[in-house]
């Protein structure tokens, strides 16, 4: 290896040393729609794809602390069980037929609701070449910034419903 390959290796070891998971949990999940993806475009021995369009519904433990560095989490609404819940949209682009797959799942960070990464990774845009489709990879793209509401985005974004923490006395922080 490279001393650029090895320092490389060494700041992502570091940033995940120094990360700090969460713990939450999904609960449940609805699927809205199921529909060929790009036109129902085939991709080499992966074949066509299609789009899972739904609604992942979740709970976080404000006791736990590895929570507690989400910000007033201890102010936030709680369930019957004492858990904070959240909801969010999520797309999810397979091949067809899953037999044809690679078994790998591509999570992508979406960007303001915006859904970017094949955009990096075909060239030509999404789907370009179509080169993570023709290896057969999956994709998966959800929403995770609270100021993005599920009610505010478009069909083609991503958006999360996340509780409002309050004061003691009832009020909106």
């Amino acid at each position: 290896m490279d001393g650029r390959t090895v320092n490389a290796l060494l700041a992502f070891g570091i940033a995940l040393a120094l990360a700090t998971p969460l713990h939450a949990e999904v609960v449940r999940i609805t699927i809205s729609s199921r529909a060929p993806a790009l036109d129902g475009q085939s991709f080499g021995a992966a074949g066509a794809y299609e789009d899972i369009r739904g609604v992942a519904f979740g709970e976080i433990d404000p006791r736990d602390p590895k929570n507690a560095v989400i910000t007033d989490i201890e102010l936030a609404p709680k369930n019957a069980r004492g858990l904070v819940e959240y909801r969010t949209t999520f797309t999810l682009r397979k091949p067809v037929d899953m037999t044809r797959s690679a078994g790998v799942l591509l999570y992508d960070i979406v960007n303001r609701g915006n859904h970017t990464s094949t955009n990096v990774w075909h060239v030509g845009g999404d789907p370009g070449d179509g080169f993570l489709y023709r290896l057969g990879h999956a994709v998966l793209w959800s929403g995770w910034q609270g100021d993005l509401p599920i009610a505010s985005v478009s069909a083609a974004q991503e958006g999360i419903d996340v509780p409002v923490a309050k004061r003691a006395d009832g009020a909106a922080l």
